[in-house]
């Protein structure tokens, strides 16, 4: 029996359609993509990239971080728009990237269709292929044409659109939002994903600081939808009271660690310490009698000078200049009318004061005990280095400096500093605490206002030319601790460059004292004049089991000090010198006080 076969055009119109559904795999082609920095809104053209969370060679997924950019107003992390491969980074840390440029080239897989092995293209039209074999290949495309009626099936095209844009990709186009401002997302509604959420990226990184998700605030308040910051902070409001009424019930919920980086100067004093292990510590602790210095505390500072006072003191140099001028004898009459200038130079706003503390008075009697021990204004020069052979490298030395230079350690916001006050010995106490109220205040702001010539010690000359040449930091540091916790002890630590010696001053206490080796307390009241009270209640006096004693005001000390250079004996004797100062005040005014 004959078979009667379609015609040759025929049989090639019906092969051209079943081509359409011929037998495939699908493979993936591998593609670079350029990723470019998009706007992230509020006018910023330019950022710099602050690290990078993956290297190249790394596989990389949708939405994962990327890197992390700062701005003049923010810093903001970009995540990946696509699934691949980091093969190149375009713009190391450290650098500035302009908004359109690009950040990274990823490696992506594109669908595409590949043949099968079977695939009726791979053939030739008319020689591989039996005429039974066409007619069965158009039956079944018959077939699969009625189930395509009977049913509609999901295209490529649909199957791709799931798969949504990053809201980085400069092709990305946000949905439209069919909700109004003042309507909420009905419960029977999909929720909508975080990237398809309305946000600037400032408000987006504000919320991932603060723990927010967006979709649970979605649709905002803003133009289209768009979520501003005051949503955000209406949310945490609410999410407050809801955790207080939680916490009512009995209900708690735990809480996630934080992570930060430390900061330039606080990552500066962790290098710092661990190069104090460089060093050998010796340590040594002791009191010093403040009794008398207390006394004497309130005559000084009653008579402040006019300069170091705030101008809204009443004994401020303005105010005294007023009272003079009105007066029918002052001191200003010589001007004739004039207007009289500030004798001196003028002490900076920052550097007045209205009170005299301990603290000066401990700064200045120090230098005077370090202009009697030169070891303790010395810095050790080490020349040999640790590829030198022991038979060239010089032994080290010790520069001694004239003058007393003592860094005072202060704890700010940002972390430790240790600035140096020149000069001590020349510095009248008023001077000191002036030049301490100064860096004080231009340390603990919330960004450090000090500048390099605050760390340096007293210039050194250098030469007949008469210029001066720096001298780096002070060789001995005082580290006030006591005027912030009770501690009575303390173990300083000494860095490499930091000096020879550090001392930890704690909180004066008062104390009951029966040594008779005080009993000439009596005669250094009398020598200054300040009176003597017979009242055990006054803690000038008072009797123990023995007849004698009487109440002390003890301030401890803490010493640490480079046991390289320094000897234990060495630093008994320059604690003794140092308590000769601080107990007989009355020395200070040969030296001017």
């Amino acid at each position: 029996m004959l078979r009667h076969f379609p015609p040759p055009f025929l049989r090639a119109h019906r092969l051209q359609r079943l081509r359409l559904f011929h037998s495939s795999s699908t493979l993936y082609k591998k593609s670079l993509k350029a990723f470019n920095l998009a706007d992230i809104g509020e006018g910023i053209t330019e950022c710099e990239i602050i690290k990078w969370s993956i290297q190249p060679s790394a596989r990389v997924e949708a939405f994962d971080p990327l890197c992390e950019v700062q701005s003049d107003k923010a810093s903001v992390e970009i995540t990946s728009p696509y699934d691949g491969v980091l093969k190149e980074i375009l713009v190391k840390e450290g650098d500035i990237a302009k908004v359109g440029e690009g950040l990274c080239l990823i490696e992506v897989e594109s669908e595409g269709e590949a043949e099968a092995e079977g695939d009726l293209e791979s053939r030739q039209d008319g020689d591989a292929t039996t005429g039974k074999q066409v007619e069965e290949r158009v039956q079944e495309e018959e077939r699969i044409q009625s189930q395509e009626r009977a049913t509609p099936t999901t295209t490529t095209t649909e199957h791709q659109a799931e798969r949504r844009k990053h809201p980085m990709d400069p092709t990305y186009a946000p949905p439209a939002s069919t909700h109004s401002r003042e309507t909420h997302r009905p419960s029977s509604v999909t929720p909508v994903q975080d990237v398809d959420v309305l946000a600037p990226p400032s408000v987006r990184f504000f919320a991932r600081q603060n723990g927010v998700d967006l979709r649970d605030i979605a649709p905002g308040s803003g133009k289209g939808g768009r979520v501003e910051k005051a949503d955000v902070l209406a949310f945490m409001d609410g999410s407050r009271s809801r955790a207080t009424e939680t916490r009512e019930v009995g209900r708690v919920e735990g809480l996630e660690d934080v992570t930060i980086e430390l900061g330039r100067t606080r990552y500066g004093m962790y290098k710092a310490m661990e190069k104090s292990l460089l060093v050998p510590h010796f340590s040594y602790t002791s009191f010093l009698d403040l009794t008398p210095l207390h006394h004497l505390l309130p005559v000084l500072n009653s008579h402040i000078p006019a300069s170091y006072l705030p101008d809204s003191h009443p004994n401020s140099f303005l105010n005294q200049r007023q009272r003079y001028l009105s007066a029918a004898v002052s001191p200003f009459s010589i001007y004739k009318g004039s207007q009289p200038e500030q004798q001196g130079p003028e002490v900076p706003q920052e550097a007045r004061y209205a009170k005299l503390t301990y603290l000066p008075f401990l700064l200045k009697t120090l230098s005077q005990a370090m202009m009697e021990w030169p070891i303790f204004r010395s810095t050790i020069t080490d020349s040999s280095s640790p590829s030198s052979s022991p038979s060239t490298s010089t032994k080290p030395s010790l520069s001694i400096r004239p003058h007393a230079d003592i860094a005072l350690a202060l704890s700010t916001p940002t972390g430790l500093y240790s600035p140096v006050l020149k000069s001590v010995e020349r510095h009248s106490v008023y001077s000191i605490a002036g030049e301490v109220k100064r860096i004080s205040e231009l340390a603990r702001g919330q960004t450090s206002r000090l500048t390099k010539e605050d760390f340096d010690g007293t210039p050194a000359s250098s030469g007949e030319d008469g210029e001066t040449r720096p001298r780096k930091g002070a060789t001995l540091t005082v580290s006030n601790v006591g005027a912030i916790g009770h501690g009575t002890g303390a173990h300083p630590v000494l860095v490499p460059g930091g000096g020879v010696a550090i001392v930890a001053v704690g909180r004066a206490r008062w104390e009951w004292d029966a040594d008779p080796a005080y009993d000439n307390y009596r005669d250094t009241l009398d020598a200054f004049s300040l009176g003597f009270d017979a009242n055990p209640e006054s803690g000038l006096q008072g009797t123990t089991r023995n007849g004698l004693g009487r109440r002390r005001l003890l301030l401890p000390i803490s010493f640490s000090a480079d046991h390289r250079v320094v000897e234990g004996a060495e630093m008994a004797a320059f604690v003794e010198t140092w308590r000769g100062w601080v107990e007989k005040p009355g020395r200070g005014v040969g030296v001017g006080v």
